[in-house]
């Protein structure tokens, strides 16, 4: 990809995905899989509250819907893209996150939104960005676990 679309806070400490935090990662995807709005809130809640300010976590976010959606349509998508995947998951989306639209979440994690129709940021914004990630997965630990190296590696190959 020639546009950076990742956090502008990713620094060198972020070569490693730690533990603690992949685990409520986890935790929240699992949940949204499982459509607990309660689990979902609590586990992106302890998510959020880790390490306060510390934007890594949705970065990995942003790079595992990239991800998925890559390995769903077999490239690297387009906004039309986006659109149609999100027309396939947004009553599902909808379940668990009443403030924002499927597509909406995907254009702000590719850095393609026009002007944003709400405003959305902090816990808010993870958490939707969560449950996008979530829809989005067929099978979350076998998808977490397997894209675990990847995204180490990428995190890595980043790292300022």
């Amino acid at each position: 990809m020639t546009k950076r679309w990742y956090s502008k806070n990713l620094r060198r400490s972020v070569s490693e995905v730690d533990d603690a935090r992949w685990l409520l990662l986890r935790e929240a995807v699992v949940a949204v899989h499982c459509d607990d709005r309660a689990a979902l809130h609590s586990a992106v809640s302890r998510l959020a509250g880790h390490r306060p300010g510390d934007d890594r976590p949705r970065t990995w976010i942003e790079w595992l819907s990239r991800r998925r959606v890559e390995q769903l349509i077999g490239r690297q998508a387009t906004r039309g893209d986006l659109s149609q995947v999100a027309g396939y998951l947004e009553d599902r989306f909808r379940q668990l996150i009443k403030d924002i639209g499927i597509f909406e979440t995907f254009q702000i994690m590719w850095n393609t939104a026009p002007r944003p129709r709400i405003e959305i940021a902090g816990f808010e914004l993870l958490t939707a960005e969560v449950a996008a990630l979530g829809v989005l997965s067929g099978n979350p630990h076998a998808e977490l676990d397997e894209a675990r190296p990847e995204l180490e590696a990428w995190c890595r190959s980043h790292a300022s």
